[in-house]
This record gives C-alpha cells, sequence and structure tokens, in this order.
C-alpha cells in the first residue's frame, strides 16, 4: 500500500449535489509498496452515524489511469472531507485530504483549490 496520497490539483463543487476532485500521479515509485493498480476516492459528511438513512458517506475505486472524478448525489450546503488514495493489491494507502462545501450550482472560485508543483528528476 502507497504511504502517501496523490497531490489533489482541484477540488470544487460543480453543483449544489457534486463535487469534482482532480488529483496527479504523483506518488513516488519508492512510496508505492507494489504495483500501483488503481485509486480510491472517499467522500464524507461528518453529520450521521454510518447506519442513518441521509449519511452521504462513500468512496469510488477507479483505475491506474484516473485523475478526477465527480461525486454525487451530495447533500446541499454541507462541508464534505473528500480523500485520494493509491491502490496496490494489498488495497488503498495513505490518502490526500481536502474538504470543500456544497452549495449554490454552478462552480465555486472560492472553493476552488489549484496545486502546483515542480519536481526535479
Amino acid at each position: 500500500m502507497p504511504t502517501v496520497g496523490p497531490a489533489i490539483v482541484a477540488i470544487y463543487n460543480t453543483s449544489s449535489t457534486t463535487i469534482y476532485v482532480q488529483w496527479e500521479h504523483s506518488i513516488p515509485q519508492k512510496q508505492l509498496n507494489g504495483i500501483l493498480i488503481g485509486y480510491r476516492v472517499i467522500w464524507n459528511d461528518d453529520h450521521f452515524d454510518d447506519d442513518h438513512p441521509h449519511n452521504s458517506k462513500g468512496y469510488e475505486d477507479l483505475g491506474v489511469d484516473a485523475t478526477s472524478y465527480t461525486i454525487t448525489s451530495l447533500h446541499e450546503y454541507w462541508l464534505y472531507n473528500i480523500g485520494v488514495a493509491g491502490r496496490t493489491s494489498r488495497g488503498p494507502g495513505a490518502y490526500s485530504r481536502e474538504s470543500v462545501m456544497t452549495h449554490d450550482d454552478g462552480k465555486s472560485d472560492s472553493v476552488l483549490l489549484l496545486k502546483f508543483s515542480v519536481r526535479k528528476q
């Protein structure tokens, strides 16, 4: 399992009930601890217990070429914790995490997160 998560480069709501997250293929080979087979995106709202009918906690496993995902069917005007991890055959590793709030329809510039990094080869 990877010991670090991929770098999240953008995260924002695309509507009042959806959040878009984008990441880089940035996990160093030495920290993969296996062969990367994909990514896992997780989300939770921290408002309800796992068995509550309004809980909007979840995850999605994606392929190795994925660099983004849109989370749907969320509650309006709620703060969500989003995580992205690399996956090996042993499961997901460490998560990179960010928080974003759903609100009015349309992309919000106030919650846009852009991160850029330059790595020497």
